[in-house]
């Protein structure tokens, strides 16, 4: 496997004059998705008298609270409702009737609800939401008679709503791990990796029957998995586009290969002002891939003739790197349980106050009177006034 270079940036050295530590804290609660109940009460005795009569006039049972009833233009149905709090759902648990001795003469059509069973409705705004219950205002006792309802007692479980995400992930069918055998490779710096026979032979592949249309590459998001539920990610791993060389004869020879870019374990992410920070993977220090050789073709980079006009010639680039070496955890240093997210180099303290990094930066080709930029953290702990000094090009 090719290794891409190590670039380097800037020769920097610099002296601490104190004693480095820092304390990162994680506190992490719940709480309980219990149910409240609560009972409201709708009543109809008030209006059942103007109900009938409206009825006998008019062929239609009003109340103020009409909907239209899709089974009966004769006997609408009859809405309530109650505010409800944002993030909160509703159903109904229980529910009691209590009919009025009025009743009206109308032919059932056999079809349809006989009973005033509730419906409930929650009513979703940006600010604020409603709960609508809908219902039968009355009961068909027999084909021809329906008595009407005084008032009816609903009883009802109000809850937590846990909300669907806006950017919920896509759930594969099932692992591509399931039913294919799967080799895993490792690479660590970000860049351009070659897979030859003689890799393949050391993972355990038997390169004597490969069909090169066949093999297939997968991996996962760069850096590590996001923290927060929000975050991006993927389910199962995902196929990565690779470059077959030697492969044109439909043939897997000894020294035909493939080829593909690993941004490496960490995330790098171009900031508003173009400035580049890191996402530092505190887990593995090697991003992992997977090949498969199955009956499905694998996905590949197209190849495109370079364009013949241009708009811009430079031979120069910018050029980022890193030095970061996960040496101490300074919850668990000073504190000897736990161990934080927060780790740094070797701690600086007593005699050993300089730490010299020119041979980890060695950067060559640097345009003459061109800037650069150095960033550098650190984490102190001092009881004394100190002051830390960093120091490039000598």
């Amino acid at each position: 496997m090719l290794k891409p270079p190590f670039y380097k940036f800037f020769k920097i050295s610099f002296a601490l004059n104190l004693f480095l530590a820092f304390i990162f804290i994680n506190l992490l609660t719940s709480q309980s998705l219990k149910a409240q109940t609560i009972e409201r009460t709708i009543v109809l005795t008030e209006f059942n008298a103007k109900a009938v009569e409206t009825f006998k006039t008019k062929n239609i049972l009003y109340y103020p609270s009409n909907v239209s009833n899709p089974e009966s233009s004769s006997i609408p149905l009859v809405t309530g409702g109650f505010e409800l709090p944002l993030g909160k759902n509703v159903e109904i648990r229980d529910f009691k009737t209590f009919y009025s001795k009025s009743n009206i003469t109308i032919a059932y059509s056999g079809a349809g609800i006989r009973n005033p069973d509730p419906i409930v409705t929650v009513n979703k705004g940006r600010r604020e939401q409603s709960v609508t219950v809908t219902f039968l205002p009355g009961q068909w006792t027999s084909l021809t008679n329906f008595q009407l309802l005084d008032s009816i007692k609903i009883t009802y479980n109000v809850f937590d709503q846990l909300e669907a995400r806006n950017n919920p992930p896509k759930y594969a069918d099932k692992s591509i791990f399931k039913d294919v055998p799967t080799y895993k490779l490792s690479t660590t710096e970000a860049g351009i990796y070659k897979v030859d026979n003689n890799l393949l032979n050391s993972l355990g592949v038997n390169t004597s029957n490969i069909d090169p249309s066949k093999i297939r590459l997968f991996g996962t998001l760069p850096g590590p998995l996001p923290e927060l539920n929000s975050g991006i990610r993927t389910d199962d791993a995902q196929e990565i586009a690779i470059q077959m060389v030697g492969t044109d004869d439909g043939t897997w020879d000894k020294d035909d290969y493939f080829l593909f870019y690993s941004p490496g374990a960490h995330n790098w992410n171009k900031l508003a002002d173009s400035s580049m920070t890191r996402k530092s993977n505190i887990y593995d220090d090697k991003k992992y891939f997977f090949v498969q050789f199955n009956d499905q073709g694998g996905k590949r980079i197209p190849v495109k003739e370079s364009l013949s006009t241009f708009d811009i010639e430079t031979d120069k680039y910018d050029y980022v790197n890193r030095y970061e070496v996960d040496k101490t955890n300074l919850l668990h240093e000073f504190s000897k349980i736990g161990a934080g997210q927060i780790w740094l180099d070797e701690i600086i303290q007593n005699g050993n106050r300089t730490k010299n990094l020119t041979s980890a930066f060695d950067l060559n080709n640097l345009v003459p009177n061109d800037s650069g930029q150095v960033n550098m953290a650190f984490a102190t702990r001092c009881k004394i006034p100190t002051k830390v000094i960093l120091t490039t090009d000598g």
